[in-house]
């Protein structure tokens, strides 16, 4: 499966109901999406221009003829050898490390083909700059937290991972300018979090992806 279309996939169920007629719509017919205008999706999905704009932009896209473009170019390198496979209960062992490596390849191959390289880029250099670096995680998301700050220690930065929310909440209270708060999302029930986050002299609501 193109990353594009795996991507819609994990994300049907959060969206807002026009978006999800518009994956809905998108997954039924991958391949004749290229060849439509953004008029003739939104008729089909029973929404408008303007709900297709947000929608593409909602997934990192300029527009609908950037999507349309990545998507095409996607399914035309889409092959059964980086396909995400079954694993089923009572295969033999050989088939079982087979399909976990393949979903592991096609993991790392969608990953690598939404990377907005730019926006890779920018993180890193504030990363770089943060003299504090802390880490917000709940749930699930903690596990990765902790991971990430692992490996933060091990290059010489000054983090903590905080996956108690009033322990978050304090924790961005004191941050200075300069230092960074990383409030790590896994999908889990929804797809955005609004977070309160209190900073010297104000108070910003952000919405993190």
């Amino acid at each position: 499966m193109a990353a594009i279309l795996h991507a819609l996939q994990q994300e049907l169920n959060n969206l807002p109901s026009q978006e999800r007629r518009i994956a809905e719509v998108i997954m039924e017919s991958p391949s004749d999406i290229p060849g439509w205008t953004i008029s003739h999706l939104a008729q089909q999905s029973g929404t408008s221009a303007a709900t297709v704009t947000r929608f593409c932009k909602s997934f990192h896209f300029k527009g609908f003829p950037d999507f349309k473009m990545k998507l095409a170019a996607e399914l035309s390198h889409s092959s059964d050898e980086t396909a995400y496979q079954d694993i089923v209960a009572g295969n033999p062992l050989s088939k079982i490390v087979a399909a976990i490596e393949a979903n592991h390849l096609a993991s790392i191959a969608d990953t690598t083909r939404l990377l907005d390289l730019g926006r890779l880029e920018h993180a890193v250099q504030l990363l770089c700059k943060a003299p504090r670096i802390d880490l917000y995680g709940v749930a699930t998301s903690s596990i990765v937290t902790q991971d990430f700050y692992q490996k933060l220690v091990r290059i010489g930065k000054s983090c903590t991972a905080f996956s108690d929310s009033h322990m978050q909440i304090t924790s961005a209270s004191s941050l200075a300018e300069g230092m960074w708060r990383w409030p790590y999302l896994i999908q889990e029930k929804r797809r955005r979090l609004l977070m309160h986050c209190i900073v010297p002299n104000r108070l910003e609501l952000q919405r993190f992806h």
